[in-house]
């Protein structure tokens, strides 16, 4: 354990962790940062001990996130959301488990399309959709998760339709991802993904920040649509170019 706070790359999760939690609260899309920065501080590590390392350490602000906002949770209407999708996560990330880091750059390509696209789709969707809809978004978070949760704020927009609900969505959404993480996290713990110094600060890092962030979730005043997408594009951009560099470099 000493060794592991001997090590400079251990600080670095920490404060990243916090400053991602913060990320993720008011724009989204910051699994796109962290998965960039495990490339960068563990250039030797697999796509599936990225993604797994990268899902236990937010797993950490969930927590956090349950502990501040419980009484905000609506367990009814996020329940079939959470079981079909929880379903899919077993499966999506026992594929990757053993995949090389090469399939990154495409992955991440795939996660940026999906982001923009799928809140688009999920809007004309049915309640007849949002079964099957909720099953293919658990297959993509167990596989890769990146932008999962701008999905996830669009199906349940179809439960919350008014903008005046737009922050009450948020705290939803974090309780799904938590409870599809804790899925994910042990599908990627029986593959033998997790890496102790990888995970633990990075998961503390979490924690102080989920902390934090959900008391000014509660308060803040949510940023506008179009200032929060064109944040999310610098997500997306520090990803494609972490991975290109890992790749072509």
């Amino acid at each position: 354990m000493i060794e592991l706070f001997a090590d400079s790359r251990t600080w670095i999760l920490i404060g990243a962790g916090i400053l991602f939690s913060f990320w993720g609260s008011i724009v989204g899309g910051s699994s796109f940062f962290s998965v960039g920065l495990l490339q960068l501080l563990f250039p030797g590590a697999g796509f599936g001990v990225i993604i797994g390392n990268q899902k236990c350490s937010g797993l950490g602000r969930g927590l956090a996130s349950v502990v501040v906002l419980w009484k905000e949770i609506e367990w009814k209407k996020i329940a079939p959301l959470m079981v079909f999708a929880a379903i899919g996560t077993v499966a999506g990330a026992s594929v990757i488990a053993k995949l090389d880091a090469k399939w990154l750059l495409p992955a991440i390509i795939v996660a940026i399309l999906f982001s923009e696209l799928a809140p688009k789709v999920a809007t004309k969707f049915s309640k007849y959709h949002f079964f099957g809809a909720s099953s293919i978004l658990g297959i993509y978070n167990g596989f890769l998760g990146m932008g999962a949760g701008i999905f996830i704020l669009a199906l349940l927009r179809t439960q919350w339709p008014q903008k005046s609900d737009i922050m009450h969505l948020h705290i939803q959404k974090r309780i799904v991802i938590v409870v599809l993480n804790v899925i994910a996290v042990i599908a990627h713990g029986l593959h033998g993904n997790l890496v102790f110094a990888m995970w633990v600060p990075f998961f503390i890092g979490n924690v102080i920040g989920g902390t934090a962030s959900s008391y000014l979730l509660l308060r803040m005043r949510k940023l506008s649509g179009k200032v929060q997408h064109r944040l999310l594009y610098v997500s997306f951009a520090f990803a494609l170019i972490v991975a290109a560099w890992k790749t072509f470099g």
